[in-house]
């Protein structure tokens, strides 16, 4: 099985919950590693709560294409 390289999650999501999504991600071994960047434009009082939880980077809605893109290349990246 392929894991992606990483996810844009957004916490508004029509299946349940972001929140508690990112926290089955980072809970699993199999998925823990994969870099989890959150988007959100309904609830960015959330971004400690993410950050606590393992998101690498949190962006509010709307959000800077270049901005976004450059936080990829940059957890994509080899060390």
């Amino acid at each position: 099985t392929k894991k992606p390289d990483l996810i844009i999650l957004d916490l508004k999501i029509q299946s349940g919950n972001g929140v508690e999504v990112l926290r089955r991600l980072k809970g699993q071994a199999v998925t823990r590693d994969i870099p989890v960047i959150v988007v959100t434009g309904v609830w960015p009082h959330l971004e400690q709560e993410v950050l606590q939880l393992g998101a690498d980077a949190f962006f509010r809605k709307p959000y800077e294409p270049k901005e976004l893109l450059a936080k990829i290349r940059g957890l994509l990246s080899p060390s």
